[in-house]
């Protein structure tokens, strides 16, 4: 999975902190204006969150699979065993 780039920019955080404090316009305007990048980054994370959620899902029925089957396999070497005695 390869590491994702914010679009936004890296000054977001600081201007959303002294705007909070001090309701400037220059900051408001500069976080109205980054909005959409920041829907973007939204979207894109959750989108790669769903990607993830269903490779794990996958992965969690290989492993039961795999287990179903280590055990029909023990199962099946200790039936040949006995055959065999």
């Amino acid at each position: 999975m390869s590491k994702y780039r914010s679009a936004t920019s890296p000054e977001l955080l600081a201007r959303l902190s002294r705007w909070k404090e001090e309701r400037d316009a220059e900051d408001a305007e500069f976080l109205a204006d980054q909005m959409p990048m920041v829907l973007q980054d939204v979207a894109m994370v959750r989108a790669a969150f769903f990607r993830l959620k269903e490779k794990v899902a996958l992965l969690e029925q290989e492993v039961e699979d795999y287990k179903e089957g280590y055990h029909q396999r023990q199962m099946l070497a200790e039936f040949e065993d006995d055959q065999l005695h």
